[in-house]
């Protein structure tokens, strides 16, 4: 058989229903005893570079690419794994041809910038199809009838007022990359693109006392420590350095454990990595039709702290000095931490098929074929 565009597996029942008889010394699949030109098909195009590009290493951009036997229309580009070389990625997309040529987004995964000269033959060969939309299957169970809570929760994400072969669908995707999602656990992972610092070079120890607390409070406080101890979030400590714990009270009446870090701030390096504008975020969202939004569970923990700035993020309890392992809310420069860690995992997609601010990543598209494919990337 001739390379696939997807992996596959055919067992014995399909073989077995088309009469299949496989030729060994052919490498061919023969099926119905009938066809000897099922032989699977090379791919039917070849795309060749419109311009001279550079792919910046770890980065997604758009590249211009040419074709002789397609000039007009909307096609699916499917790219087989096979012909992924020199470190080039490209996702499923949808991408829409005009008097011959496409914009399609490349990845470059290799840590080297990549060099495409105008008129040579892009890495990847490509599968490309018409366009067409079937009709998708229902899933076998429902969500309410299965046994997985976390399924039931992230099904209900889904906007009911969705056609419902886009809801199947988007049911389908959620099943596949449930292990991607918390909705039932307080589990959190921890991402090595990032730690944070505190950089407080010339400075002198900072040290408050805890603030006095009642006897409910100190119970808020103990309940939230045991907690954080239990999963890693903290640790116990010996720090010289120490900031009081502030109990806030949230709008629905149950309190937030924060740690009063103004003392420690006043002296740390500020970072004044930029923070997206709303107004920017807002222009970006014109023509879309489709939205999907996804947010961290507790973002700023999944960011680690420089294990030697962990001790000037102590604070203190009525029961002992506790030190952070990920990074706190209340620093001053967590937010930019945040975000250039943010924009160093989503290179190349942001302002382009995804909006991001903090631990908030709208993607909005304007074909839900697009968003789809999106959200398979992401």
């Amino acid at each position: 058989m001739s390379p696939c565009a997807h992996p596959i597996i055919l067992g014995w029942d399909f073989l077995s229903a088309a009469s299949a008889s496989i030729s060994c010394r052919d490498r061919v699949i023969y099926m119905n005893e009938s066809d000897p030109s099922s032989e699977l098909p090379e791919p039917r195009y070849r795309l060749l570079a419109a311009t001279n590009s550079v792919l910046p290493p770890g980065c997604e951009q758009l590249v211009a690419l040419t074709s002789t036997d397609i000039d007009n229309g909307d096609v699916l580009i499917v790219p087989s794994d096979r012909h992924l070389t020199r470190g080039i990625a490209l996702p499923p997309s949808l991408v829409r041809f005009e008097h011959g040529t496409a914009l399609v987004a490349a990845s470059n995964t290799s840590p080297e910038p990549i060099v495409l000269t105008k008129g040579t033959c892009f890495p990847c060969a490509l599968d490309i199809h018409p366009v067409s939309l079937t009709t998708l299957t229902a899933p076998s169970s429902s969500p309410a009838a299965s046994s997985d809570a976390s399924l039931c929760v992230l099904f209900g994400t889904i906007n009911p007022d969705l056609p419902a072969t886009h809801r199947q669908a988007l049911q389908e995707l959620l099943r596949k990359h449930q292990a991607s999602f918390d909705v039932t656990s307080p589990t959190l992972g921890r991402t090595s693109s990032a730690q944070h610092r505190i950089i407080t070079e010339g400075t002198s120890i900072v040290s408050r006392r805890p603030y006095r607390v009642s006897l409910s409070e100190r119970k808020i406080i103990e309940d939230n420590v045991n907690d954080m101890l239990r999963r890693d979030i903290i640790r116990p400590s010996a720090s010289p350095w120490s900031s009081p714990v502030v109990l806030v009270k949230k709008k629905d009446g149950s309190v937030r454990f924060c740690v009063d870090y103004r003392a420690l701030n006043k002296v740390t390096r500020k970072d004044v990595y930029p923070m997206p504008r709303i107004d920017d975020s807002l222009d970006c969202l014109q023509g879309a039709e489709y939205f999907s939004t996804l947010d961290l569970r507790s973002g700023y923990w999944q960011i680690p702290m420089h294990e030697a700035d962990k001790e000037k993020t102590a604070f203190a309890t009525p029961d002992g000095l506790y030190e952070f392992n990920v990074m706190p809310f209340g620093l001053c420069n967590a937010p930019a931490t945040f975000e250039r860690m943010i924009d160093t995992v989503l290179r190349g997609l942001k302002w382009k098929t995804c909006l991001c601010y903090l631990d908030d990543i709208v993607i909005s598209l304007r074909l839900f074929l697009i968003i789809y494919a999106a959200l398979i990337k992401y």
